[in-house]
């Protein structure tokens, strides 16, 4: 026996059993099998607490650009699966839900651990067949250079000049990137409004209580420890967290001096109550510490 029909017996053995599976998977990604005609993959961490309200409003009024899709991938935090494997099974009948763990290697908050895992599953996913159509739900304009990749190869298997793609971006203007409307065709954009929920809404003018100042000010101090990494850190490192979540909060719309003098008046006496410090009051400009104890506190919390 030669070497050549060694390797042929081999791969007959290997994968005889696979070639029996409803997802065939050949070695040209031409001439591949969908066995799931559309599939969606949601960047959970990206979405800022909104992905819950996003997705149910997605599938209940799924766009014609797309196929519907029959399988639905969340990239959420690594220690969560379980949670968003139950909801999603409780929550939608006509789709599988199937979530994703993503492991965060850096106590940083830059960059969105999960663009790169969504990036290869899809484009994988797609090149072998597994799927026929890919949409991405992200407010993240880092996914353009997938959306780039796909129409500017002529050696990929489907057509560049309308290449099976579709990027999800809600109707936050705070938070999505201008660029996204801007350079994708509407073909391949969706945008999509999510309903904010009650405690992150902004109290009428002119009849603001006590108590719904500080349900506001409570879930910004827990926004604020879910986001800033454990260490040093200043009020002004949060600006970006309350003008993306409370656009329209008083405090958004306050800068430099104010916006320091009322986030230690009305922000951290929760933050303190969940574990954060102020090592040295006396420190110009004040610094506070992110601490693992707030952290592990607000975990348990939830």
């Amino acid at each position: 026996m030669t070497v050549g029909e060694s390797v042929g017996e081999y791969h007959d053995v290997c994968y005889s059993d696979s070639a029996k599976k409803e997802s065939t998977v050949t070695a040209t990604p031409n001439t591949a099998q969908h066995s799931v005609q559309s599939a969606v993959y949601v960047d959970m961490e990206n979405l800022a607490g909104k992905g819950k309200e996003l997705l149910v409003e997605l599938l209940a009024k799924w766009p014609d650009k797309a196929p519907k899709p029959s399988v639905v991938h969340l990239y959420v935090k690594a220690d969560q699966v379980g949670l968003w494997s139950v909801w999603g099974d409780g929550q939608f009948q006509n789709v599988r839900i199937l979530p994703h763990g993503i492991q965060h290697y850096s106590n940083t908050n830059t960059k969105n651990s999960a663009d790169v895992a969504i990036v290869i599953d899809a484009m994988t996913d797609l090149l072998t067949g597994a799927t026929g159509h890919i949409t991405v739900v992200s407010d993240d304009s880092d996914f353009l250079a997938l959306y780039s990749a796909m129409i500017s190869r002529p050696d990929l298997p489907f057509s560049s000049e309308s290449p099976p793609f579709l990027l999800v971006v809600t109707a936050d203007k705070g938070k999505q990137s201008e660029t996204i409307e801007s350079f994708v065709p509407t073909e391949h954009l969706h945008v999509i409004g999510v309903k904010k929920t009650q405690a992150n809404k902004k109290p009428v003018q002119g009849n603001k209580t006590a108590s719904n100042s500080e349900v506001a000010y409570q879930n910004m101090a827990r926004m604020i420890i879910e986001e800033i990494p454990v260490g040093s850190f200043k009020s002004t490192d949060c600006q970006g967290i309350i003008k993306r979540d409370w656009a329209g909060h008083d405090l958004a719309k306050a800068d430099g001096a104010k916006f320091g003098t009322d986030f230690k008046a009305r922000i951290w006496p929760h933050l303190e109550k969940l574990g954060v410090r102020i090592p040295n009051e006396k420190s110009k400009p004040l610094k506070y510490e992110m601490t693992k104890k707030a952290k592990d506190k607000l975990k348990a919390n939830h």
